[in-house]
């Protein structure tokens, strides 16, 4: 995550994080989508092929490994946008298991869980 964030600062980056809820857990980050959106000011995850993408990861480990949120990236050390926020609510609503959205900012990784009412 630190290594993407790096590759261009010129734009906020970001993906999926797949893994487990261990102690000993693995961890990966996919690559985002074809047609997620790149900005200065915003990452916009995009969806195109991205469920064929994490379900074909997960038959290649075994199923060991699920969806356990998404990262992106902020230019500055700015806090967590009210779309972010939104975003975590929607998810929240439609999801059963915990859902974490991780921002790696210049000097540290802010972390918050999916919940309605963010």
């Amino acid at each position: 995550m630190q290594e993407a964030a790096q590759l261009n600062r010129d734009v906020e980056k970001g993906g999926v994080i797949l893994g487990r809820n261990s102690e000993l857990a693995k961890v990966a980050f996919l690559d985002l989508s074809a047609d997620s959106i790149l900005s200065r000011d915003q990452f916009v995850l995009g969806t195109k092929g991205l469920n064929q993408y994490i379900d074909e990861y997960s038959r290649c480990v075994g199923g060991t490994l699920y969806c356990l949120g998404t990262w992106h990236s902020h230019l500055p050390d700015s806090p967590r946008s009210q779309r972010a926020m939104k975003v975590a609510t929607e998810v929240a609503r439609s999801c059963s298991t915990p859902f974490v959205f991780l921002i790696q900012r210049p000097s540290e990784v802010q972390a918050f869980m999916a919940k309605e009412g963010n």
